[in-house]
């Protein structure tokens, strides 16, 4: 275990380990919190449910490796109607598959050093427990008041991708679930949530009132009139919080910088047309942007940021 740590530190990366036997804990912890209305259906049933699915393995599961590696936003800008604007996709939503692809390469040509003619050790991607819980159970993080993990140098602004091995535990420190000293006396986000999603004393949020929740919706379906038009500062989810954080101040200036869209695409984005309605040119930007999965809601998130941007230029 030392040496598939050292080896993804000097990658920029932090990883724990726990015994299998905790995924139990997990999903118990969750359902429990499910049971006592500390999470609504609507997020138990978008985001939870599928950690209960049955596992299927040809093989004896040992562990679990969690694995953080450092994640920041990307800018797009779009052109309407003589109205230049930037819109973020924060930290953990773009090029994920490839930045976790990479992390499991580098695990298995790790561990193979360990196999031998009796045991072929092997890390497979594993999504069916909740991450951050199971990065702060395991020490590898800690809560924030506004409900997101925090690691050292980098604090939000990273990415949390699980494994499931068989490979022995050979230290697992499964610890309480706690909130930041750092929060205990601050309220800076909780001031700032555009939604009031943030409670004082809690690092479980009003999911419900949170905007990351609404604007993941399928474009479909309407934001809540409750929610204030000016509320809307990303194309996806919201970066408030994270923004104001404290903790963030060292590393909340590195945003990637993304692809521009001309007018003629905004407007095509703004249609909502499937990807095969799409140009080819456009069709390729958004392919290299890695916004295809993002189709969904963007016709919806996009309006709503361009309607503010109107708004804000007429003053």
């Amino acid at each position: 275990m030392k040496s598939i740590q050292q080896q993804l530190e000097k990658k920029g990366y932090q990883v724990s380990m726990f015994e299998w036997q905790h995924v139990k804990d997990l999903r118990k912890e969750i359902k429990a919190l499910y049971e006592k209305n500390k999470i609504s259906s609507g997020v138990f049933q978008n985001y939870l449910e599928k950690f209960y699915q049955q596992d299927q393995f040809d093989w004896k599961p040992r562990s679990i490796l969690i694995v953080s590696y450092p994640h920041f936003p990307t800018s797009f800008i779009f052109n309407w109607q003589g109205i230049q604007i930037k819109a973020i996709v924060p930290p953990a939503y773009l090029h994920v598959a490839e930045g976790d692809k990479k992390v499991k390469h580098m695990i298995n040509q790790t561990i193979q050093a360990y196999s031998n003619s009796n045991t072929e050790y092997r890390a497979e991607i594993y999504n069916k427990i909740p991450e951050k819980l199971a990065a702060v159970r395991s020490g590898l993080a800690k809560y924030g008041k506004n409900n997101i993990t925090y690691v050292p140098n980098y604090g939000s602004y990273h990415r949390l991708v699980a494994f499931v091995t068989n490979l022995p535990c050979e230290q697992d420190n499964w610890q309480a679930r706690e909130m930041m000293d750092n929060c205990k006396n601050c309220r800076i986000c909780q001031k700032k949530c555009p939604t009031s999603a943030i409670e004082r004393d809690n690092f479980l949020i009003n999911h419900e009132h949170c905007l990351t929740f609404h604007n993941e919706e399928d474009s479909k379906v309407k934001f809540p009139e409750w929610i204030k038009s000016n509320s809307h500062n990303c194309l996806i989810g919201c970066l408030v919080c994270q923004q104001f954080c404290p903790l963030n101040q060292k590393v909340k200036n590195q945003v990637i910088v993304g692809v521009e869209f001309k007018e003629n695409e905004t407007a095509e984005l703004l249609q909502g047309n499937k990807i095969t309605d799409f140009s080819k040119k456009l069709a390729e930007k958004l392919n290299k942007a890695d916004l295809f999965d993002l189709l969904s809601c963007l016709p919806r998130n996009l309006k709503v940021l361009l309607e503010k941007a109107e708004r804000e230029d007429s003053y």
